[in-house]
């Protein structure tokens, strides 16, 4: 499907998607607990989809009541299907590999052809296991046993996430050394242990310059079931709203004129929750409530953003840049690459027709701001969410208006997204290719 959004300042009340990135850590953790755990606002989009499925396919079955959904542990872990399908969910894959390699020595995982590029990096030569990687699949084998082991957060923080999981499943104790770039932990490294921390995992962390150690500890209400199963404990979790997709709705507020987002917690661990911090820095004026906050019209200015924990938030904060006073630089924006898509490349090729002013220079991204956009242009976002939301997050700046391609990939994390977009009284029509055709032949 198609959409053609129209320029406007948009302004009003919504409620931000449940977390994409605590809902996958919930699922496996609720997976492999004594006893069935709540989920409440459970979120339903193509990844955690994906992970469900995969959970599925090794015995767990999940219950849908209404805004909850019910985790039922199997007596016993077995694969039901000769591969396991992820799709393009690096999320899925990565937490899943250590655990289900230790469960079955040997597992085989599918992905379309993107995801099998994106994982095979170096992150993934030092995981403890053996794997082969041939017609978009992966096969892992042979994990070895953590005991102290040390990794580098290289490209991605998932990988460490998964042995993270992965340790505190089937061991009661151990550890690993993580060695970082800059001195600071990966803050999606702590959102995987805050979740543990529901699920009775206790953990410490002590680090000297770049070398961080991370120890698990069993909690002392831990207990094996009758079928010798490592089980964590059970309990009510509740998903807060998603930092990372709601950014672009603040973004519409700051460009517009005013959006208040709901459920978005003050104290959240959310490593994208930094998209507030930025753009503070760029002049922005949010009204921050224990959970919600209120993004206020405003001049936004200049800043230098470092991409290195929140990759996530390129493209928009890319996209807010190209229509800010000044010349904004992004550093450390490797990671961008390894995306749904080249999100590096294809953010820029995207800013660029829609009018936008950007260059690579000595390894910096230079954003030359300008008041608005012209727009005017069809625009294809690659089937990336990330770059569907960061087109429609720049309503307000279009001088014509702007036909995207392809409007469902958005679903990937915020299945909601276009409801809410209309909430805000953005219009969004949909357009056939016939005309779209004609108005590229205008």
């Amino acid at each position: 499907m198609n959409y053609t959004i129209y320029p406007r300042p948009l302004s009003g009340v919504i409620n931000a998607p449940s977390s994409k990135s605590i809902m996958h850590r919930v699922l496996i953790c609720a997976s492999f607990s004594h006893g069935n755990t709540i989920i409440e606002n459970p979120l339903y989009c193509y990844d955690t989809l994906m992970t469900m499925k995969a959970l599925e396919n090794i015995g767990v079955t999940f219950k849908k009541d209404d805004n909850k959904l019910i985790v039922y542990p199997p007596k016993q872990y077995k694969l039901h299907t000769d591969y396991i399908e992820c799709g393009n969910s690096a999320s899925t894959i990565r937490f899943l590999m250590p655990l289900y390699t230790k469960l079955f020595n040997s597992v085989v995982f599918k992905g379309d052809e993107r995801l099998m590029k994106r994982i095979e990096t170096e992150d993934l030569t030092e995981m403890p296991f053996e794997y082969y990687i041939q017609n978009n699949t992966i096969t892992v084998s042979n994990i070895r046993t953590i005991n102290n082991i040390t990794i580098h957060n290289h490209n991605t923080s998932q990988l460490i996430s998964g042995l993270l999981l992965y340790i505190s499943i089937i061991n009661k104790k151990n550890s690993i050394h993580l060695v970082t770039n800059n001195n600071e932990l990966d803050p999606y490294i702590e959102l995987t242990l805050d979740v543990l921390a529901n699920f009775g995992v206790v953990s410490e962390i002590t680090h000297q310059d770049n070398l961080f150690t991370i120890s698990i500890n069993k909690h002392l209400t831990f207990i094996e079931d009758s079928f010798g199963r490592p089980t964590l404990k059970s309990c009510h979790y509740y998903i807060e709203g998603d930092y990372s997709s709601a950014s672009n709705m603040l973004a519409l507020g700051l460009l517009g004129d005013n959006v208040i987002v709901k459920n978005l917690f003050k104290t959240s661990k959310q490593g994208d929750k930094a998209f507030i911090k930025i753009l503070e820095s760029m002049n922005a004026e949010f009204q921050i409530g224990i959970d919600a906050v209120r993004a206020i019209k405003s001049n936004l200015t200049k800043t230098e953003i470092d991409l290195t924990y929140n990759p996530d938030l390129g493209p928009l904060l890319m996209g807010i840049a190209s229509v800010s006073k000044g010349t904004t630089s992004i550093i450390n924006y490797e990671r961008l690459t390894l995306k749904e898509s080249n999100r590096l490349i294809e953010t820029i090729n995207i800013l660029k027709s829609l009018g936008a002013d950007i260059e690579i220079k000595d390894d910096t991204i230079l954003i030359h701001g300008k008041p608005m956009l012209e727009g005017g242009v069809t625009v294809d976002p690659m089937n990336d969410h990330r770059l569907l939301m960061m087109i429609v997050a720049l309503t307000n700046k279009y001088q014509e208006r702007v036909t995207i391609l392809n409007a469902e990939c958005v679903n990937k994390s915020y299945p909601t997204f276009w409801e809410d977009y209309r909430k805000l009284k953005g219009v969004a029509v949909v357009s056939n290719t016939e005309e779209i055709m004609r108005g590229n032949n205008e």
